[in-house]
């Protein structure tokens, strides 16, 4: 009974550190979405849906002229951390499909009552 209590207590502590530990960088939970005019081309879309422990989901949706209305889904990582260069600047690591991603201009804010990041220049309004 003392062993199980002990086993209890130990298992317990650790998940607190480890719950700890992963609070330590910037953590998303939002989707947000950024939709992109082709013209006379069609439309395309990009909803990156981010969740806590550094899961992310992207959707992608078009429509075009030249070809039929198509959909993606895939699901991957992400990680926000300062850049080494630049302390005042943070990057986004994407990593999809086993293919890693670092994006060099990660930011966000508030405009017009609405929350936004940018990732690469695109700014992604939250829709959730």
């Amino acid at each position: 009974m003392k062993k199980t209590i002990r086993l209890l207590a130990v298992l317990m502590i650790v998940a607190i550190l480890s719950l700890c530990l992963a609070s330590c960088g910037k953590i998303l939970a939002a989707k947000y979405s950024a939709g992109i005019d082709l013209g006379v081309l069609g439309y395309s879309n990009v909803t990156y849906n981010f969740r806590m422990f550094g899961i992310v989901t992207r959707t992608t949706s078009s429509e075009s002229i030249l070809t039929d209305a198509s959909s993606e889904v895939v699901e991957g990582k992400y990680e926000i951390v300062e850049d080494p260069e630049n302390p005042d600047q943070l990057l986004i690591i994407l990593e999809f499909e086993g293919e890693e991603r670092t994006v060099s201009s990660f930011s966000e804010g508030v405009e017009d009552g609405v929350e936004y990041i940018k990732i690469g220049g695109i700014k992604y309004e939250k829709v959730e």
